[in-house]
């Protein structure tokens, strides 16, 4: 099975809001907007590879009266940890003029899964970009509305490496010098 996984073009709906945020990158600020996507159905072996796991939709399915329906029916949606980095969404957007927006660079993550009757589970997850003036006000425009997305997943992201402790300077001499020693004190 492969790790890497990409959704083709299926409709899907652009959350209610966007918020925009500034990041440190190093020294530079840059500028980033989150968005949510909800309702992309995914297919078995979808979920597994999104999952990670071969037996993913068999473990959540079960077929009753020749209908696949989730195993637990009582329980809330699913909510998965981790992020995905280096992530590429092309959003479709309807209407009578049809525009590509292709967002590049981006991290995918919030996941959340609600198994359907019928054997599709439905996905909803954030987007976190960095797009242009333009792609912004595109974005704004399509908030609450029907589109269609192509999500290409990139690396999952490992967690942040605990910030290592600066490093002390060490005393260092010369061939042959010793340190002076230090006086007795009592």
């Amino acid at each position: 099975m492969s790790s890497v996984l990409t959704l083709t073009n299926r409709p899907c709906k652009i959350g209610n809001s966007k918020s925009d945020n500034t990041e440190k990158h190093g020294d530079e600020d840059v500028h980033t907007t989150a968005f949510a996507l909800r309702g992309l159905m995914l297919e078995a072996e979808e979920l597994n590879t999104l999952l990670v796991e071969p037996k993913a939709h068999a473990a959540l399915y079960l077929k009753r009266d020749k209908i696949l329906e989730p195993v637990l029916k009582d329980c809330e949606p699913i909510q998965l940890k981790g992020k995905y980095e280096n992530c590429t969404v092309l959003l479709t957007l309807g209407g009578l003029s049809r525009q590509e927006l292709q967002l590049d660079e981006c991290r995918l993550g919030k996941f959340v899964l609600t198994p359907k009757v019928g054997g599709l589970t439905e996905l909803s997850l954030q987007v976190l970009c960095t797009p242009e003036d333009e792609a912004q006000s595109l974005l704004f425009n399509w908030l609450d509305k029907e589109v269609s997305v192509e999500l290409s997943f990139g690396s999952k992201a490992t967690e942040k490496a605990k910030k290592k402790q600066r490093e002390l300077p060490i005393n260092t001499f010369g061939d042959g010098e010793q340190p002076d020693p230090q006086p007795a004190t009592h």
